[in-house]
C-alpha cells in the first residue's frame, strides 16, 4: 500500500507540474499585460491549492473503494476550482474579466482542448 501511495503521489506531482506550466503559458497568452513570472505564480497557487483536494480524493478512493464513475466528477470539480482560483488570483494582480468568460475559464477550456488534441494525436500515432 505504501508503494501505491508513493506512486500516486508522484503521479499527482507530475500532473500538477505539467498543468502549472500549461496554465502559466495560457495565462500569459490571455493576459498579456502580466509578466510571465506573475502568470506562473497565479498558476502555481491556483493549481497547487486545487490539486490538494484531488490528491485527497484519490487517496480516499483507494482506501474506501469509491467507484471509478466518480472520477469524472472529481476532475470536473478540480478544473472548476482551479479556474475559479486563477480568476481570483488574476483579479488581485489587476486583470479584469473581459467578455463572457473569465481568465480561469479560458485557461481551463484551453487545457481541455489541448488534452483532446494530444489524445487524438496519440491515438493516431499508436494505432
Amino acid at each position: 500500500m505504501t508503494t501505491a501511495l508513493m506512486h500516486g503521489g508522484i503521479y499527482v506531482f507530475v500532473f500538477a507540474a505539467v498543468v502549472v506550466l500549461l496554465a502559466s503559458l495560457l495565462v500569459k497568452l490571455f493576459a498579456r499585460a502580466l509578466p510571465y513570472s506573475r502568470g506562473l505564480l497565479i498558476s502555481l497557487i491556483a493549481v497547487g491549492l486545487s490539486t490538494l483536494p484531488l490528491a485527497i480524493y484519490y487517496w480516499a478512493k483507494s482506501a474506501v473503494g469509491i467507484p471509478q464513475a466518480a472520477d469524472t466528477v472529481a476532475v470536473i470539480a478540480w478544473m472548476s476550482l482551479a479556474g475559479a482560483l486563477i480568476s481570483k488570483q488574476a483579479r488581485k494582480h489587476g486583470v479584469e474579466k473581459a467578455g463572457f468568460l473569465g481568465l480561469g475559464a479560458k485557461v481551463m477550456f484551453c487545457i481541455i482542448a489541448l488534452t483532446w488534441i494530444a489524445t487524438a494525436i496519440g491515438y493516431v500515432v499508436c494505432r
